[in-house]
């Protein structure tokens, strides 16, 4: 109560000494600053004392306020039934992997129209139990067209989502008729905080046996598409993120993987030209690689996952065999979607004029035989 008489008291000490003033006879001016200082100066005084007095800002207050996490949840709410999250996960080589023939199945008991939110309920359930699983600094982070699950900063990550932004819109507009993402899930972008993470991650997509090239991201295809990359500056990953998202937009077609990898490492040249470079003497290494037996391998794609030489030269050969071949777009984009109906070389024949066997030994520097031509 004693509070609030004091104010008022002061209050109507000054509405008393206005009235005095006002009627003192003096001057307008002298009236104006007299009353000027006999109701400004108070509150002029109160802001010196408060900010005077108010508690002092620690330096370090802002980074000391954690980001809010969302608890990974207990159960996948599939509509008419819930499965417990723990039978959904399975841990592999010491990596926590879903299960997703069990998701493809809960989801696959849904009407149509219900399938999406459940799919995207999936998703983010896997990524946060994922993110709790390797621990440390990693956030899930989602706008409306993807999800995301980091090591980095908040500033990173918004940061990496406005690039996905980007990368679709521009693939999108490179690609006309090509690239598509499907409405029922959103972009799933995996960044792994180091080469052994990913490693152990991508291993468990590979065949059981055999000896694989190396990379820095990976593209993985089926119910729940997503790609994974290795932490590092931005622009370092950014070609790699449009490199994998090409992939994924162009998934719906069930390319053969050398018409696959050779519009996404053109399209990932387009788009990110600072980060493109060919190796040196690869005319003389094409010429002096390729022979029927490694073509067929190529043809097939077995060439692209062979680590050294093979790996190098195929990604090479299929990025100068699209460059050529789409350089009148429509009749390329129909070749396109012939390939995986009707094989690639018949597509070409119809679609482009061209003899891939003919072609691809032109490229490298070699006359044609049949066993140069893709398998029907």
């Amino acid at each position: 109560m004693i509070r609030f008489l004091l104010p008022a008291a002061c209050l109507l000490l000054n509405l008393y000494w206005t009235r005095r003033l006002l009627r003192s006879g003096a001057g307008k001016i002298l009236i104006a600053g007299w009353l000027f200082m006999l109701w400004m100066l108070p509150f002029l005084g109160a802001l010196l004392v408060w900010l005077q007095t108010r508690p002092p800002r620690r330096a370090n207050q802002a980074a000391s306020v954690k980001e809010a996490r969302p608890a990974a949840p207990l159960q996948y709410d599939c509509g008419h039934q819930r499965w417990a999250w723990r039978d959904l996960l399975t841990v592999r080589d010491g990596m926590l992997m879903a299960d997703l023939p069990k998701l493809r199945a809960a989801a696959q008991t849904l009407p149509p129209g219900k399938r999406a939110a459940a799919k995207l309920n999936a998703q983010r359930g896997w990524w946060l139990h994922l993110r709790d699983w390797l621990g440390g600094d990693f956030h899930v982070s989602e706008n409306e067209d993807s999800l995301l699950l980091s090591p980095f900063s908040r500033a990173q990550r918004e940061a990496s989502l406005r690039s996905i932004d980007r990368a679709r819109k521009a693939i999108r507009k490179l690609l006309p008729g090509l690239a598509q993402w499907p409405n029922d899930h959103k972009t799933l972008l995996l960044v792994l905080e180091n080469e052994a993470q990913y490693h152990r991650y991508t291993a468990q997509y590979l065949p059981d046996e055999g000896v694989f090239a190396t990379s820095s991201g990976m593209f993985i295809d089926g119910f729940y598409p997503h790609f994974v990359v290795v932490a590092g500056e931005l622009s370092h990953i950014e070609p790699i993120i449009v490199h994998e998202l090409t992939h994924a937009s162009l998934a719906h077609l069930k390319l053969p993987r050398w018409l696959d990898e050779g519009i996404a490492v053109n399209t990932e040249w387009r788009l990110c030209p600072a980060a493109s470079r060919a190796e040196t003497g690869l005319p003389e290494r094409h010429r002096a690689f390729w022979t029927a037996e490694r073509m067929r391998a190529f043809w097939l794609g077995d060439a692209f996952l062979a680590p050294g030489e093979a790996n190098t030269l195929s990604y090479d050969l299929a990025r100068i065999l699209v460059e050529n071949l789409a350089r009148e777009w429509t009749p390329f984009a129909r070749f396109v979607h012939q390939a995986a109906v009707k094989g690639c070389g018949r597509a070409a024949a119809e679609s482009l004029d061209v003899d891939l066997g003919r072609f691809a030994a032109a490229v490298v520097g070699h006359d044609y035989h049949a066993g140069w031509a893709p398998p029907r």
